[in-house]
């Protein structure tokens, strides 16, 4: 099925204006989609979620339809901008679920602001970037800046191909045809600028974050075939904090929850506590 337009509002925060979509009722999860991405990153799961939970999904800087801005970026500058839409939101805690990107966000959010998130969801997410994949992304960032958003895919495909899978072959093979055009629209919709400065959030966060400080409850969740974080990369970030689940998803790609819905919802409605949608 295409994915559908749905219904969203631009929310002053500080700095910036954020287009955030805020769909259901009862307690709050607040899903953070990755570089290059949009609320369509996750809209299986606002597809089917909304009754049960609240579904709060803000757009990053230059992403979708929330307007560009200028300056630096980082995971904690991000991290800054989901604790001030949910302020002007009115919502004080909630369960916190990121997707690549987003989960590198995520993170700081559950070690700088402990009181805000209940649960937290890592998906398809690491540490942080390897030393030679931080290059190529710094790279990245210089050929978006001067040749736009396009040269993003070159470069996203020679990093999985370091990590033994192309990540052209493997987004045609596990994406339906409507999936890829999406994805290619999404990312073309993207601020090349803002872009590029997000690459070098994903290349400069802390990779000493002290993850053992989060003592909420954590699921980590991986695609079996993602190229880009890897099985092994969740490994070792469900290993930095104590007592997070790792469960890894049988036949999906980076976009677990888009690759394999069904599983990727129902390993999320057990950690929840909530019957599955």
């Amino acid at each position: 099925m295409p994915v559908v337009a749905r219904p969203a509002v631009l929310i002053d925060a500080p700095g910036f204006r954020c287009n955030v979509i805020d769909e259901g009722a009862g307690e709050p999860v607040v899903w953070l989609h990755g570089l290059g991405g949009t609320w369509r990153d996750f809209a299986p799961q606002l597809d089917r979620w909304p009754e049960h939970v609240r579904c709060i999904v803000p757009e990053m800087r230059g992403h979708g339809r929330t307007p560009p801005t200028d300056g630096p970026m980082s995971t904690r500058t991000l991290a800054a901008d989901v604790r001030a839409v949910l302020g002007a939101l009115g919502v004080s805690h909630a369960t916190v679920v990121g997707l690549s990107l987003g989960g590198l966000v995520a993170q700081v959010l559950a070690v700088d602001s402990p009181a805000l998130v209940d649960r937290l969801v890592l998906v398809d997410t690491r540490k942080a970037v390897s030393r030679a994949v931080a290059v190529l992304l710094r790279v990245a960032a210089r050929q978006v800046s001067s040749r736009g958003v396009p040269a993003a895919l070159a470069i996203l495909d020679r990093i999985a191909r370091m990590a033994g899978q192309p990540w052209g072959a493997e987004a045609m093979r596990r994406a339906r045809a409507d999936g890829v055009a999406w994805q290619q629209r999404d990312l073309a919709s993207n601020d090349a600028g803002v872009l590029a400065r997000g690459m070098l959030a994903l290349v400069d966060h802390d990779e000493h974050l002290p993850l053992a400080r989060i003592d909420v409850p954590t699921l980590v969740v991986v695609g079996e075939d993602d190229p880009i974080a890897p099985p092994r990369a969740a490994a070792e970030l469900a290993a930095a904090i104590g007592g997070a689940r790792l469960v890894v998803v049988p036949g999906a790609g980076h976009l677990p929850n888009r690759d394999r819905p069904e599983i990727f919802d129902g390993h999320l409605a057990a950690f929840l506590g909530v019957p599955l949608p």
